[in-house]
């Protein structure tokens, strides 16, 4: 039989053994990881680790729950920002997008398999790592299903449903779709995620790294 752990095994100790990550190596590491937990079925259990990985693989997505209640969270950050208090809108979708847990999954994901972790351990690993990955989702929209096809799905239906009753008289503020830049929006090497929420009405900001210096170990 196929053993996805073992060769990402051996993978991770030849990029250990290098010292460097090419792009096709952070691909590679994310297509085991997918395989790995489709072997084991626990794509469920790591539902934010799942989702890049097919966001990695995808042109877009439009199928997904964690996409769905991400778009819905979205939502809630703009209604929120009403004027009755301060809200930092680029730090609160940065949050929900969910890269710290994205890295905790990963994290627990490789220690249960006793895989090596040092990707997540040591913060410059981890921000490149971060990097590739957004370099594979650039310019790979998430949004809901068209109007005629959420009708089929429950859940879509139901959170969407639930997206228009939030916005009510403000549907500028309701999130339809997301997407990630390096070339709009900011210097050379930022990340910024416009959100469409009417046709020719998006929102965006810088996408900023949430962890703190303190989730991670030394570096030597």
């Amino acid at each position: 039989m196929y053993d996805v752990r073992e060769n990402l095994a051996a993978f991770l100790k030849r990029v250990m053994s290098e010292g460097g990550m090419s792009d096709g190596d952070a691909v590679k590491i994310l297509s085991l990881t997918r395989q790995l937990m489709e072997q084991t079925k626990r794509k469920d259990s790591y539902s934010i680790l799942n989702f890049y990985c097919n966001w990695c693989f995808h042109t877009s997505i439009s199928s997904s729950n964690v996409c769905y209640r991400m778009l819905l969270s979205i939502t809630d950050v703009f209604l929120s920002d009403d004027g009755s208090k301060r809200v930092n809108i680029p730090l609160e979708v940065s949050n929900l997008l969910s890269l710290k847990e994205l890295r905790a999954q990963f994290k627990d994901l490789y220690q249960t398999d006793k895989l090596p972790t040092f990707l997540f351990d040591y913060l410059s690993n981890w921000r490149g790592f971060t990097r590739q990955i957004l370099k594979e989702i650039i310019h790979k929209p998430i949004s809901f299903l068209s109007d005629k096809e959420i009708a089929k799905n429950k859940t879509a239906s139901k959170i969407k449903s639930e997206l228009l009753s939030k916005a009510g008289n403000r549907p500028m503020m309701m999130a339809h779709k997301l997407w990630l830049s390096d070339t709009d929006g900011g210097k050379k090497g930022e990340v910024w995620w416009f959100v469409e929420t009417m046709p020719n009405v998006r929102i965006c900001g810088q996408l900023g790294f949430t962890e703190s210096v303190k989730d991670f170990l030394p570096e030597s």
